[in-house]
């Protein structure tokens, strides 16, 4: 049962694309998505599956807006592992270092660059 959940995970995981800027910052998918490191659980499949529905949902059909423009905003997460419910609001990235910036806009074009070239 243990191995089947490991693999139901892993397999999550490798269907999206996660770039780890730091402990806190995190492109998934390319939408940036800040969370501290006690915030997901990734031994658990439903706060797994729920951080990529976020990613995948997030800024579509009125899922939360982009209100500080593309790749300027971040959804931020907050919560503990111990809880399979989270907190969950949109904000800028305007006190973020140039050098974290620059990191952050590398990752979501590269994902987008990789997403449009796929057929």
């Amino acid at each position: 049962m243990n191995q089947l959940k490991n693999e139901r995970i892993h397999d999550m995981l490798k269907q999206h694309t996660i770039v780890n800027i730091n402990d806190y910052v995190h492109v998934i998918d390319g939408k940036v998505i800040c969370y501290e490191p006690d915030t997901i659980d990734f031994e658990s499949e439903e706060q797994v599956k729920n951080l990529f529905d976020i990613a995948t949902n997030l800024y579509k059909n009125g899922f939360y807006t982009e209100e500080y423009g593309h790749g300027n905003t971040r959804f931020v997460i907050s919560g503990s592992k111990e809880y399979i419910e989270k907190y969950g609001n949109t904000d800028d990235m305007t006190h973020f270092p140039p050098e974290l910036l620059e990191q952050i806009k590398k990752a979501v074009k590269d994902y987008e660059n990789r997403s449009s070239n796929r057929i």
